[in-house]
């Protein structure tokens, strides 16, 4: 799951989404005040992130330009106002917002070398390499991303030192179709330059660190699996950067491998037909409609 770049979830107001489907890191929800409607942004088992947030308003207005974009470093941040122009007039309001975990502002060192993750004489192929035609498209946001082929339960170790800023272990789906892009169980981790790694597709119950750990390179942070948008047990890593709220772009890095990824062909052929958005993302919208 390219989980770190996300639209958000869907439900109506006042409701919540099925226990079957994986808690999304970031959820915006809305709240009547009087005949005012807010909109609060929730971070849950992630401890920075970026939004931009967008709506169709009916006989309403906001308190703040759209689209809004915001960082959210809070567990709670009240977002928006929405509230009624015509109060003898129907209203309406639907919003959509996007996320991706962390924020702007990284500088990525170019001194930095980054360690394989997993054991020492591990011996995992690589299945999609940089640009790879499955899911790591070239000018995509997973461009420079890792897939290696490995059991279910074999231990992920830090590529690189950091501290734990997003989590997910309560999904066992997997799938090629949409609905499973918000499905794979994670670790995102970022570092002294305020660049990220996500290590995606973990088993279920499958994360080994916490919420605000700090790790260094080599330590274990959990077990490969298959969940997610995903057909088959693998480990997809990539390290990113924040470009503006909603959007991240994935960086190429030192290794201290002599694999060349950028050579590596993509070994599986794409699903047909191949979805509308990247592979590990979400999209959902919420939507209110009143007759006053």
């Amino acid at each position: 799951m390219r989980i770190r770049s996300l639209f958000a979830a869907a439900a109506l107001a006042g409701c919540w989404v099925p226990a079957a489907l994986a808690r999304h890191l970031v959820e915006v929800v809305a709240e009547k005040r009087g005949e005012d409607v807010l909109l609060f942004a929730n971070l849950q088992n992630c401890l920075c992130a970026s939004l931009e947030l967008t709506a169709d308003l009916t006989n309403m207005q906001s308190s703040e330009p759209l689209p809004l974009r915001r960082a959210l470093t809070r567990p709670r941040t009240l977002l928006i106002t929405l509230s009624k122009r015509d109060r003898s007039k129907a209203w309406a309001y639907k919003y959509r917002f996007r996320y991706v975990i962390g924020v702007s502002g990284a500088r990525p060192d170019p001194a930095a070398v980054y360690q394989l993750p997993f054991s020492a004489g591990g011996d995992y192929p690589v299945v999609q390499g940089y640009g790879g035609a499955f899911s790591h498209r070239v000018g995509s946001p997973s461009e420079y991303s890792i897939d290696w082929a490995m059991p279910v339960g074999t231990p992920v170790l830090a590529v690189r030192a950091g501290r734990v800023v997003g989590i997910r272990d309560d999904s066992d789906e997997n799938g090629l179709t949409e609905e499973f892009f918000q499905k794979a169980n994670l670790v995102v981790i970022e570092h002294a330059d305020g660049t990220l790694a996500d290590y995606l597709h973990l088993k279920v119950r499958g994360v080994a660190v916490t919420l605000g750990q700090n790790v260094q390179a080599g330590d274990p942070i959990g077990y490969s699996g298959n969940t997610g948008y995903s057909k088959q047990p693998h480990l997809h890593v990539r390290v990113s950067a924040v470009k503006s709220p909603g959007y991240d772009e994935s960086l190429p890095v030192r290794w201290d491998s002599t694999v060349d990824f950028r050579a590596v062909p993509t070994k599986v052929a794409p699903p047909k037909p191949e979805p509308h958005t990247e592979p590990e993302r979400v999209s959902s919208e919420r939507s209110i409609d009143s007759a006053k």
